[in-house]
C-alpha cells in the first residue's frame, strides 16, 4: 500500500476503473465484522497498516469520491451488505467526511 500512495494513489488513475479501484480502497478501509476471541473488544477488523493509508489516498482525492461512494452504498452489493453492521457503517462514514466543504 505504501508503494500504492507513494505514486500518487488515485490521481493517475484512467476514468474507467476509477470507480472499481476506488471500491476496492473502501472495501479495505471498512473492514470486517469481527468474529472470535477480540470481537467485544475490537467491533471491525482490518488492517492496521493499510487503512491509514487508504484514508489519505482518499482524502487527496477530495470531493472527487463524494458520488462514487454513493453510488456504492446504493449500489454495490458487498458494500451494502457491509455497511448493516453499525460499527462498518461508522467507518465508511468517516469516508464521507474526510471531503473538503471547500472546493477543491
Amino acid at each position: 500500500m505504501t508503494k500504492f500512495e507513494d505514486i500518487g494513489g488515485l490521481m493517475y488513475c484512467p476514468d474507467d476503473q476509477y470507480y472499481d479501484l476506488m471500491k476496492e480502497l473502501v472495501l479495505i478501509y471498512i473492514g470486517e465484522e469481527s468474529y472470535g476471541y477480540y470481537r467485544n473488544t475490537r467491533k471491525v477488523f482490518f488492517s492496521n497498516e493499510a487503512a491509514p493509508i487508504v484514508f489519505r489516498v482518499l482524502e487527496q482525492e477530495g470531493k472527487r469520491i463524494i458520488p462514487h461512494l454513493e453510488k456504492m452504498r446504493d449500489s454495490s452489493k458487498r458494500v451494502k451488505y457491509k455497511i448493516t453492521n453499525i460499527y462498518i457503517q461508522r467507518r465508511f462514514e468517516q469516508l464521507l467526511d474526510i471531503a473538503p466543504l471547500d472546493d477543491k
